[in-house]
């Protein structure tokens, strides 16, 4: 009797537990199993799993994203930042410039390429490639460009002869000043030798064709001529006693008709201005102490570079764009230590024509002491034909 009072008992207490129990809200499991999540978008982060937690059915990890061509099969690859752009380049590997546009007022067009002193001349290559170096056209002047010039040379108040030479060969575009300088006429000699080598060179078309890649023939042809011009004058100044130590200065310009290009080179400190729109610009620059450490005085005049004086030679060469109008002036320094910058500038502006303004020029420097032989070659730059 009394086990089936307690069987009875264990009954009732099992079904008040049963029937009270289903009101209580489950419990917690440690870890819901979680959707699968869609293709291409993130799930929510959720808790670590418990060790002891499984899951009758995982969910599935998410698609890896596909390879990247940059970075192979690395996961989430960064994206590739899109490679400079770069300058078209010709068939030569040089970079193509934009097409010229008109060109500004102040000194444009204008490449300056310095030799060192005592040295070979230099590669001109990446500063003067900018304005072509393929083949030119045959020299002249008259089709597609039109020059007029006349040149004046004075002994000045102060000197007995006159050292300073000039060329002035229109139908070949060739235009030069030389100064020389030594004791007894050896700068007479100098100067002389310089204008007749290269106007020879020049009149008997006896240059050879340019071998430089890196310079437009013409001007390898000018640099060319001012070398032979140096190494006959240095050869004579050592045959002979009375000459040895003679040199000059030389500033050439020669124009390219068919490029509309100037080509000046030049040693020492005879000069080449241009007269554009009312503005005077000096376009080369003196080899001189005073211009490269600022000395002045006698020392400061004293020359680094001459033709003449040293088995080589390196001229600087620049490359300037002729507008029509333009006014080249090549001048020795008998002119250009006279007369200041701006009074040049008014006495170019007022002259009426050319022989008259080289006259003032001449006029002006003996007027300011003439303390040195005065050579002036003045070019103007006509309309080209038609």
């Amino acid at each position: 009797m009394l086990w089936l009072a307690l069987c009875s008992l264990a009954g009732l207490l099992l079904l008040a537990w049963f029937f009270l129990g289903k009101d209580e809200p489950p419990p917690r499991p440690a870890v819901s199993p979680s959707p699968a999540p869609s293709p291409g978008k993130k799930s929510p982060p959720t808790a670590a799993p418990s060790p002891a937690a499984s899951s009758p059915s995982p969910a599935p990890a998410p698609p890896a994203p596909a390879p990247s061509p940059a970075s192979g099969a690395t996961p989430h690859p960064p994206i590739p930042e899109p490679p400079p752009a770069r300058r078209p380049t010709s068939s030569r590997g040089l970079p193509q410039l934009p097409a010229r546009q008109e060109e500004p007022e102040e000194f444009t067009g204008l490449t300056v390429v310095e030799g060192l002193p005592g040295t070979a001349p230099p590669q001109l290559g990446r500063r003067s490639r900018e304005l072509g170096a393929e083949e030119d056209e045959p020299t002249g002047l008259h089709e597609l460009m039109l020059v007029t010039a006349v040149a004046q040379t004075d002994k000045g108040r102060r000197r007995k002869t006159n050292e300073d030479s000039y060329l002035s060969l229109v139908e070949h575009g060739l235009f030069l000043v030389a100064d020389g300088m030594g004791g007894h006429l050896a700068g007479e000699v100098a100067s002389q030798l310089t204008a007749q080598t290269i106007s020879e060179l020049f009149r008997g078309e006896q240059l050879p064709e340019s071998t430089a890649t890196d310079i437009p023939p013409r001007a390898g042809q000018l640099l060319h001529a001012i070398e032979a011009a140096n190494e006959v004058v240095f050869r004579q100044g050592q045959s002979d006693g009375n000459l040895h130590g003679m040199g000059t200065t030389v500033v050439a310009a020669c124009f390219s008709r068919s490029r509309r290009r100037l080509f000046v080179a030049h040693a020492g400190d005879s000069r080449c201005y241009r007269l554009r729109d009312q503005g005077l610009k000096q376009l080369t620059r003196d080899h001189t102490i005073g211009e490269a450490t600022g000395a002045g005085g006698s020392l400061g005049d004293r020359l680094t570079r001459a033709l003449g004086i040293a088995p080589t030679i390196s001229a600087d060469l620049l490359i300037d764009a002729p507008l029509a109008n333009d006014l080249y002036l090549l001048c020795s320094d008998g002119l250009s230590k006279m007369l200041p910058d701006d009074e040049l500038r008014a006495l170019l502006l007022e002259a009426s024509d050319l022989p008259a303004c080289a006259q003032s020029l001449v006029d002006a420097a003996n007027s300011r002491g003439g303390k040195d032989n005065i050579t002036v070659v003045l070019v103007r730059v006509l309309a080209p034909s038609a």
